[in-house]
């Protein structure tokens, strides 16, 4: 009766030990902590997106006062006055003649017009025009629109009643020459009356002499009608 009592407090004896070590194998020592591992290389850059839209041009702002003018500056001081120019020497005149009919050894054309001073005094300057060239008269080579050269004698006559005429000859080798109508094609004669006489010379000389000392040719038809300020 003894020994079967023992037995029976062995068992839960037992019985407790087994629960408290099950309880106890769960919780168990932690294990080592591993290191960290190495980080990973970088992925390549994104493409940049497209640019965004343009925002709304913001409102003009506005106008500011204008400013107050300024005083007006002190007026300057009058120049010097300029010395007087010389006077003149002469009153021109000019006249054209279509002479594109004319034919014939002889010709002359009615310069009514002409005071007697001029005549006496003054200077005479004549031009003959074929095709593109005005040639100066009395003239040795003149090239008429027929390709011939002629030579053209001038002088001045008195008419009636107070006129004078302009009367040329044509010669071809010392020989009179008849042109043909279209020959020619136009005469302009320009008439210099001058003012006054220069150290006793006759007015012609005078003329021509001034003209030659401002550095114009008397036989160049273009320098001629600018310094009297004629048209071509």
């Amino acid at each position: 009766m003894k020994t079967k009592f023992l037995t029976n407090k062995v068992v839960p004896m037992i019985l407790g030990a087994i629960l408290v070590f099950s309880c106890s194998v769960e919780d168990g020592i932690d294990g080592a902590v591993e290191p960290q591992g190495l980080q990973g290389i970088q992925g390549p850059k994104g493409d940049q997106g497209e640019p965004g839209q343009d925002g709304n041009d913001g409102t003009d702002g506005q106008n500011g006062q204008d400013g107050t003018d300024g005083q007006d500056g002190a007026n300057g001081q009058d120049g010097a006055d300029g010395e007087d120019g010389q006077d003149g020497n002469a009153n021109v005149a000019s006249v054209l003649y279509d002479v594109s009919d004319w034919s014939g050894s002889t010709r002359s054309v009615d310069l009514p017009f002409i005071p007697y001073s001029v005549y006496e005094q003054g200077a005479i300057l004549a031009y003959l025009k074929s095709g593109m060239v005005w040639h100066p008269i009395p003239n040795t080579r003149v090239l008429t629109n027929s390709n011939d050269y002629i030579d053209v004698n001038t002088w001045m006559t008195e008419g009636p009643n107070g006129s004078f005429f302009y009367a040329m000859e044509f010669t071809k080798s010392d020989v009179l020459f008849a042109i043909s109508s279209g020959d020619l094609d136009v005469l302009k004669i320009v008439i210099i009356e001058a003012s006054t006489t220069i150290n006793g010379k006759s007015e012609a000389t005078s003329i021509l002499a001034k003209m030659k000392s401002d550095g114009i040719d008397p036989n160049n038809y273009y320098e001629v009608m600018d310094y009297f300020n004629l048209e071509y």
